[in-house]
C-alpha cells in the first residue's frame, strides 16, 4: 500500500510599492494627536492571490535613520483592523487601506528631535492563516518601508494632510 502526501507550498508575496496619505486635523506640541491615513500597497505580477485572516501588519513610528532602523520612536503595535489584516491580494494589483486611525506624537518627530523620520513598514501578520511568504524589494526582505524626512517635508508639520511620497522598489515582473 502507498501512501502519498500532499504537501501546498505556500503562496508569496512580494509587495513593490507603498504610498501613504495622512491626515491630521491638529497637532498638539507634547501630546498623542488623532490621524487617518489610507495606505495603498502595490503587489508585483509574482506575487500569489492570497486570502485568509490576519494577513497584514501595519506600524507607524519614528526613527533616527530614513530605513527605519536603530530604536523605534512610539511604535504602533498593529494599525490594521482585523477586516483590514484579512484583505485579500491578487498578483500585480493594487490595494487600498482606508480610513485607518490612531494616535501618534507627531511634534515629537522632526529637525529639532532625536527623530527625525517619520516611518511606515508594512510586513506580513504575526499569525497569518494561510501561512505565506513575503519577498519585499526593500533592503530588509521582511518588510515594506517607508520614511519620510520631516525637516524636507515642511508642509507636513504645519498642514492637516500630508503625502508621503510613494517608495517605489520595481521588480523586474
Amino acid at each position: 500500500m502507498t501512501f502519498y502526501v500532499v504537501y501546498r507550498c505556500p503562496g508569496t508575496a512580494v509587495p513593490r510599492s507603498i504610498a501613504v496619505e495622512i491626515s491630521v486635523p491638529e497637532l498638539t506640541v507634547g501630546q498623542n494627536d488623532s490621524f487617518s491615513i489610507n495606505v495603498t500597497i502595490g503587489f508585483s505580477k509574482r506575487s500569489a492571490d492570497i486570502s485568509g485572516t490576519g494577513l497584514w501588519k501595519l506600524i507607524l513610528y519614528g526613527s533616527k535613520y530614513p530605513n527605519g532602523t536603530g530604536t523605534k520612536f512610539q511604535p504602533t503595535n498593529q494599525l490594521l483592523s482585523k477586516t483590514q489584516e484579512a484583505r485579500s491580494i491578487r498578483s500585480g494589483e493594487n490595494v487600498t487601506f482606508f480610513d485607518i486611525s490612531g494616535e501618534f506624537e507627531f511634534t515629537a518627530v522632526g529637525c529639532d528631535d532625536e527623530f527625525r523620520f517619520l516611518c511606515f513598514d508594512f510586513m506580513k501578520g504575526d499569525q497569518p492563516d494561510p501561512k505565506f511568504i513575503m519577498e519585499s524589494l526593500d533592503e530588509d526582505t521582511s518588510r515594506m518601508n517607508l520614511c519620510t524626512d520631516r525637516c524636507a517635508d515642511v508642509k507636513g508639520m504645519f498642514g492637516n494632510i500630508i503625502i508621503m511620497d510613494e517608495f517605489n522598489a520595481e521588480a523586474a515582473d
